[in-house]
């Protein structure tokens, strides 16, 4: 023990070389991580860093540990052995920081082609901290890291872990009916909403799941009868984020997320919400499907054959109740009083009621709902619906023209038919009106063949629609 009492190069050693020597390590990975642009990294990182990797307060306390007890090394025996023993548990706290400084350093987050397999992973080291920090940070500073995090573009692999924690939080907050802090949640996201990428199909449905949540909560939190209206905060913010990623993906490729996303969502719910839900997004899931590059993959793939128009769908599926009534009332801001061809009415009314006969039915519900001058037939004579002008496509591969004409011709008259037996049931028209309408067509004078042509179809339909009506013979 006297040997050591009289070795002087004990604490030169324990200050000079372990501790500087650690020291020296420690802040060149320090500086490496706050000075490298390491693919991955976000603004508040640092404040992570300092407070979980390196723990700043914790740092300096084992630091005295090292440098600040070997000057009392000639008080004795018994100090030095204590020295040493302050000097151990120093050195291994700061080795221990430095692993996690290598951890951090070395956690792969992914790249653009791995994005969706990241977020199925367990976290990663960065993660897990970020998490952590996140879960005890103050509303004050989780709302100030959010602002920084979505008002940038983000690596994909990191920015899928990130939406998967921030909209658990969004969720939280819509079933816990937190609204006024779920405004200042989503006015954060969607002022950043453009840095997102929507391509990524795991990140759109997290959001998207997430929303329809919130869109939910908040019809129930209005056709609640708590005196708590803090709701009406978040109504416009809701719609506009769902109707973002409506639109985003069905643009962008990864249509088929949307409408697994939508058809779970609505799964079981009352025909009152489905149609309030339907109402708020139809507009904007009809003009995304109609600007895609892929809108008849769209049609024919994703979206839900039971969502289609039709006579069994109408009895049995609530959605397509609620698309046909939110579609009849979206034709009416459509239907103007010129004939220019309407694209996007011509394709949704075309796919959506797959059954009708498009020119016969484009002549029926103008004729019914586009407002008219003195005589409701000669308005629509005059001026052509802007729609209907594409038929469905009929027939299949090496069929001989014979078989196909006939197809063709069989096809138009069961659509037809159809068509006029579809509108005499979901629409209430007075026989005399038909009656008179037919009057006022037959005595049309045409000045040109167009005008023949079109006198000799309108006859042709409003024909149909009288000769079907119950009682027409009375």
């Amino acid at each position: 023990m006297s040997d050591i009492s009289l070795s002087p190069i004990i604490p030169t050693l324990i200050q000079q070389g372990i501790g500087v020597g650690l020291i020296s390590i420690f802040l060149t990975a320090i500086v490496f991580i706050y000075t490298a642009a390491k693919e991955g990294m976000q603004d508040w990182d640092r404040s992570v860093i300092l407070e979980k990797v390196v723990n700043v307060k914790d740092f300096l306390i084992y630091l005295s540990f090292i440098f600040i007890p070997p000057f009392f090394w000639d008080l004795g025996v018994g100090f030095q052995i204590a020295i040493i023993l302050f000097a151990a548990l120093g050195v291994v706290y700061l080795v221990y920081q430095l692993r996690n400084i290598y951890l951090w350093i070395t956690d792969l987050e992914g790249s653009d082609s791995t994005a969706h397999l990241m977020a199925h992973l367990p976290l990663g080291y960065r993660q897990l901290l970020r998490e952590e920090y996140l879960t005890e940070a103050i509303d004050v500073n989780r709302m100030r890291i959010w602002s920084m995090t979505w008002g940038q573009k983000t690596n994909p692999g990191v920015e899928s872990r990130l939406m998967t924690s921030f909209f658990k939080q969004v969720t939280d907050m819509a079933q816990n009916n937190e609204w006024l802090k779920l405004k200042d949640y989503l006015q954060i996201y969607n002022a950043g909403r453009s840095n997102r990428e929507v391509r990524y199909w795991h990140n759109t449905r997290v959001a998207l799941e997430a929303l329809l949540v919130t869109h939910y909560r908040e019809y129930v939190a209005v056709n609640s009868s708590d005196d708590n209206h803090d709701h009406i905060y978040c109504g416009n913010l809701i719609s506009e984020l769902v109707s973002f990623y409506i639109n985003a993906p069905l643009t962008s490729g990864v249509s088929f997320v949307v409408f697994d996303v939508l058809k779970n969502h609505l799964s079981g719910r009352n025909e009152s919400y489905t149609q309030n839900f339907i109402s708020d997004i139809h507009q904007i899931l009809f003009e995304s499907i109609v600007d895609s590059k892929s809108g008849h993959s769209i049609w024919n793939h994703h979206f839900p054959e039971e969502w289609k128009v039709t006579e069994e769908h109408l009895r049995d599926n609530a959605v397509a109740r609620s698309m046909f009534r939110s579609y009849i009332e979206w034709l009416q801001t459509r239907i103007g009083s010129k004939d220019d061809w309407d694209k996007l009415i011509d394709e949704v009314s075309r796919e959506l009621l797959p059954g009708l006969y498009p020119s016969w039915w484009a002549e029926l519900i103008t004729y019914l709902i586009r407002p008219f001058g003195d005589s409701r037939i000669m308005s629509l004579f005059e001026t052509a619906p802007n729609f209907g002008f594409i038929g469905h496509t009929h027939g299949g591969i090496n069929i001989p023209m014979e078989d196909l004409e006939r197809q063709m011709i069989e096809a138009t008259k069961r659509e037809r038919q159809d068509t006029i037996t579809f509108f005499l049931k979901h629409f209430s028209i007075d026989q005399n009106e038909i009656a008179s309408s037919l009057i006022e067509l037959a005595n049309i004078e045409p000045k040109d063949e167009k005008e023949e042509l079109r006198k000799r179809k309108l006859l042709e339909i409003f024909r149909a629609v009288f000769s079907n009506q119950p009682n027409q013979n009375t």
